[in-house]
């Protein structure tokens, strides 16, 4: 896991850090708000512990900046007090967990180990004619911890989904013989309560239309080709990640 520790506390900071070095966990620090957000500008993280009071930018305001550019960031906010408004503030906004200091390792492990349990237990199918995307798509979601199947056609997918089915479906419109839609409505009969993303490199009014009956059938979204690779691994972060409060 890719781990980002921000905290005035540069003692803690380096404890914390080697602790989770020896659990094989990659670490970076910052001291303060401000230089944790120039971290997370160049770098995206599984994790981030971020203490809540601190000099100049609190933890509380530095993780609404950070939601901003990693909306799927997972924020554990540490705090030495019992219960403030800037703890509860925290919640509010959407923290992953609250932990207190004195630091309880047990639990920060059982914190990471949830973490990392969340996205491998999810099962991605990416469902596409054309090599280069599955192949993409399967790596980019096998490096952030994610179970990753491919088809290349819609028969395929439909197959694997009566075996197996997947937490989270990407189907791309202009599918050989069976199109997306096609197949996206016969996995969702299949499977009601599978997360279905479109997506397509078209824009004709045919294929406006197979989006928007698409999204008639509740699929989640569409998105168009070319894309951000890492906007749509945002995108299933957000999906898959639960939230947890201590």
């Amino acid at each position: 896991m890719q781990i980002l520790i921000v905290d005035d506390n540069e003692s803690l900071s380096r404890t914390l850090s080697f602790i989770l070095q020896k659990k094989g966990h990659q670490t970076f620090t910052a001291n303060n708000g401000m230089k944790a957000i120039e971290v997370i500008e160049k770098k995206a993280f599984d994790i981030i512990f971020m203490d809540i009071k601190m000099p100049g930018l609190n933890g509380v305001d530095t993780y609404k900046q950070v939601k901003r550019i990693q909306p799927n960031a997972v924020v554990i906010m540490m705090t030495a007090y019992t219960a403030t408004e800037l703890a509860v503030e925290a919640i509010q906004e959407g923290a992953f967990a609250l932990i207190h200091k004195p630091l309880d390792f047990d639990q920060i492990f059982s914190l990471i180990n949830r973490v990392q349990e969340e996205k491998e237990s999810a099962f991605i199918l990416v469902v596409d004619d054309d090599e280069n995307t599955r192949l993409m798509l399967r790596d980019a979601f096998s490096e952030k911890g994610y179970r990753v199947t491919v088809a290349k056609t819609g028969e395929d997918a439909i197959a694997m989904t009566k075996v197996l089915p997947h937490d989270v479906t990407i189907i791309d419109m202009n599918l050989p013989l069976l199109n997306g839609l096609e197949t996206f409505l016969a996995i969702q009969e299949i499977n009601p309560q599978a997360i279905v993303i479109m997506m397509t490199g078209q824009r004709e009014r045919e294929i406006d239309e197979f989006v928007k009956e698409a999204m008639d059938h509740n699929a989640y979204t569409c998105i168009y080709k070319p894309f951000d690779v890492l906007e749509l691994v945002t995108m299933v972060d957000e999906i898959s990640t639960q939230k947890l409060v201590l």
